[in-house]
């Protein structure tokens, strides 16, 4: 379909790359590195368990509607140190210094001769020798397209994965990607995805790519079919990016013109609205809402990586710059279906959790959205309205990190303050007696037997997670614990996203360390009670078999016959506590602290 004016948004001219010269060279012909498959071009993965075709891609649902395409041709692979080579019937010469490692045949300037093309790798490993894509036109004398960019790395560690694929009548796309043993800079350009016209003589259109984030896979394959009938190949490229076999894909086209290269503005915004829509349609229904979850979670870390508004982008245009996908409409249906997913699997924390850490992605909920889901959520719960007594005393401030509440219920249901300098046990009424004598004062700082100390979370620009901040018995810092909650995005990579999350410490046992990020449980993700033991000032009753978390519509209450909300609290109640039996709870508040319980 022709595009109108208000599809195209005019970019800058892609310009003929140019000849590199790399100061620390160790190139080879690496012939066992390059893809000799039919074409589905390689992604590349952070890890061996994620390569080799094991992730699956996404289903047609969570992708954009792929149009009708060029009938893409993968190259051949020439013979081992050929320096002559018959390619469709036609002997030709690799340049002094080289040798053919991979070719095809295409009839590229339509004249109805084929012509070809062939990447060449240097014989030996000399400085100024790099690989490069030449043109063999029928008649014509050979002609030099491109070279091995200059952002790809290179060095004597390093070896070359490359896909030589016709994907448009008159276009080729060169995929070259650098393996090194050594490290990369985290999100610099470590693979070259170039269009080119060869029998023009001109790169068509070009994306520097990253290598993904641990345990993540990034795909680009690209259609270079003339989409506008201008007798000009333009470009379609699909990013999909995958994690634990989920994957989401958003489309970026161009329009290939005489007076430059055009952007699809449609895309990828279309991609990310038809994933968050599938996404929703399949939250509807409990046969496939269970899945809707891991689906929300792909669209986030495609977002993540492909677009420059995460401040975390691994894919990049033809001068380095990451690109603008304006899908943060898409973002915000997508955390709607993720709470409407969890609520129809009566995962009430997960569900509230989901909501509470809404402002993650970009996409804070809107009002409306806000007073549906919460109309929602309120089916899966008993609302209960509260009376509050205020407390008689003035428990431990906090200093900033992590803490248990200077709060506890005892296990017979009185309620315990930890004061600077005494220990109160609280009446009903809110009086105070002093127990200073007959309560020991219990540690407010989360430790495990070792000594090591949570001193809060991190939001790491360059790695997926957030993690838990630890601290060893001497003061040092320890190494960071790895969550499977997504970090939050726009990263702190160029700026902080301003994210402060409630932060609810559990307990700290053999199992590991158990805390609520903003409702999200970092050991059992469904937030399962298990009875076991609580020490005094975890959120959960010291059998463990009742748990009390803050939101911002007030205090969830669990492990009862159904899921209790307790409302209205104050806003500035924090640390909050619960009695084994479920008809007290208690939150700091401000500098006091205060009971609440249930009207009957």
């Amino acid at each position: 379909m022709t595009p109108t004016a208000l599809d195209i948004v005019t970019a800058r001219r892609f310009g003929p790359l140019t000849a590199v010269v790399v100061a620390t060279l160790g190139l080879s012909g690496c012939n066992g590195c390059s893809e000799d498959k039919p074409y589905t071009p390689f992604g590349v993965a952070s890890d061996s368990s994620a390569s080799g075709g094991a992730s699956s891609a996404p289903s047609a649902s969570d992708s954009a509607a792929a149009p009708k395409r060029f009938a893409s041709r993968a190259s051949e692979t020439a013979p081992k140190g050929a320096k002559k080579w018959q390619l469709a019937g036609v002997e030709i010469s690799a340049p002094a210094g080289t040798q053919f490692e991979r070719g095809l045949a295409a009839d590229f300037d339509l004249d109805s001769k084929l012509d070809r093309v062939a990447w060449v790798t240097p014989v030996k490993r000399e400085l100024g020798s790099v690989p490069a894509l030449w043109y063999f036109p029928s008649g014509g004398k050979a002609k030099l397209l491109t070279k091995l960019p200059s952002y790809v790395p290179a060095g004597t560690d390093c070896k070359y994965r490359t896909a030589l694929i016709q994907t448009g009548k008159q276009t080729v796309t060169l995929d070259v990607t650098a393996d090194c043993r050594s490290k990369y800079v985290e999100r610099s350009p470590a693979r070259s995805v170039v269009v080119l016209a060869p029998a023009a003589g001109r790169t068509v259109a070009e994306l520097r790519v990253a290598l993904p984030a641990a345990g993540e896979r990034i795909d680009v394959d690209v259609s270079s079919d003339d989409r506008d009938g201008d007798g000009r190949d333009d470009v379609l490229a699909g990013i999909t990016v995958t994690a634990g076999g989920v994957g989401a894909r958003a489309d970026i086209g161009y329009y290939d013109r005489p007076a430059g290269l055009s952007r699809d503005n449609t895309l990828p915004r279309a991609s990310f609205a038809r994933v968050a829509n599938a996404a929703l349609a399949s939250a509807r229904a409990k046969s496939s809402a269970a899945k809707v979850p891991a689906k929300v979670e792909a669209l986030r870390r495609l977002w993540t990586s492909l677009c420059r508004e995460s401040q975390s982008a691994r894919v990049f245009d033809e001068t380095g710059v990451a690109l603008s996908c304006v899908a943060g409409d898409a973002l915000q249906r997508a955390t709607v279906a993720e709470v409407r997913s969890l609520a129809k699997a009566a995962d009430v924390l997960g569900a509230h959790g989901a909501r509470s850490r809404a402002n993650w992605f970009g996409a804070p909920l809107s009002a409306a959205n806000k007073q549906a889901l919460a109309k929602e959520l309120g089916r899966l719960v008993t609302e209960r309205s509260v009376t509050k007594t205020v407390v008689k005393g003035s428990p431990v401030q906090g200093a900033g990190t992590p803490r248990y509440s200077p709060l506890a219920f005892e296990t017979d249901g009185a309620l315990l303050l930890q004061e600077p300098r005494a220990i109160l046990r609280i009446g009903k009424q809110g009086d105070a007696t002093d127990v200073s004598d007959e309560i020991e004062r219990w540690d407010l700082t989360i430790t495990d037997d070792g000594g090591q100390r949570w001193t809060g979370i991190g939001f790491p620009c360059n790695k997926p997670y957030v993690t838990l901040g630890i601290d060893t018995q001497t003061g040092a810092h320890a190494d960071a614990i790895e969550t499977k909650l997504l970090a939050p995005r726009p990263a702190s990579c160029e700026t902080h996203g301003g994210i402060v999350p409630r932060l609810t410490p559990l307990r700290w046992s053999a199992a590991g360390l158990d805390v609520l990020v903003d409702g999200y449980r970092t050991l059992t993700e469904r937030g399962t009670l298990d009875g076991g033991p609580a020490p005094l000032g975890s959120a959960l009753s010291q059998d463990g078999k009742r748990l009390a978390i803050r939101f911002e519509d007030g205090l969830l209450v669990l492990g009862g016959a159904k899921p209790e909300l307790w409302r209205p609290l104050p806003s500035n109640a924090s640390e909050c506590v619960v009695s084994a039996i479920g008809d007290r709870a208690a939150c700091v508040v401000g500098t006091g602290a205060a009971l609440f319980a249930p009207k009957s």
